[in-house]
Order: structure tokens, then sequence, then C-alpha cells
């Protein structure tokens, strides 16, 4: 998910470039990153990297997932089977293509 995300919830277009700029191009980089990493970008206090830091942790699902929940997410992926030009399945499974179905 890239930043402009994020600038909905409240973060300005001034501090979404500084993060591109130190090397943050997405929410769930600036989500997983320590906050410390955030501080050390010029122009970020300390009120603002915690309220980027919940900004993007409200995008980004960060709880942890059991097995048995995990499982159950690859089930309900979508496999795009295709016949190649000699009539055999040849099955695709691309995330890509999963992604973008269940995403659009």
């Amino acid at each position: 998910m890239i930043l402009c995300f994020i600038q909905q919830n409240g973060i300005s277009a001034a501090d979404i470039k500084k993060l591109e700029e130190a090397g943050y191009y997405t929410v769930e980089a600036v989500a997983f990153a320590p906050k410390k990493a955030l501080l050390g970008i010029k122009g970020v206090s300390e009120a603002k990297a915690d309220k980027i830091l919940a900004e993007a942790s409200k995008l980004v699902p960060m709880g942890f997932t059991t097995a048995t929940e995990f499982h159950q997410k690859r089930a309900d992926l979508v496999q795009v089977s295709s016949i190649d030009v000699l009539g055999d399945d040849i099955e695709i499974i691309t995330p890509f293509i999963c992604f973008l179905w269940h995403h659009c």
C-alpha cells in the first residue's frame, strides 16, 4: 500500500515526501519501522513519529496470526487455470493475480 493512504488520515504531503526520501515507500514499511528510525529523519519530531506510526498501524494488520487463520486465508485463494495449445490443463497460481482479484 503506497504512502498516499496515510495522507488521507492526517499526515501532510511534506512528511510523506520526507519518508520517501528516507526510503520508506509503503505504509507497511513505515508501520514496521522502529520509532528510532523515524526519529532519524530530519524534520520528524517524537510527536510526529508517534502520529505517523499510529496512522500506519491502523492500515496494516500488526497482530499475531495463528496457523489456523493463515491456513484459512490460503484456502480462500483463487486458482486460475488455463489450457495450453495441446489441450492439457496448466494450473497457474500467481499471487499478484490473486491479490488483484480480491482487492479491486
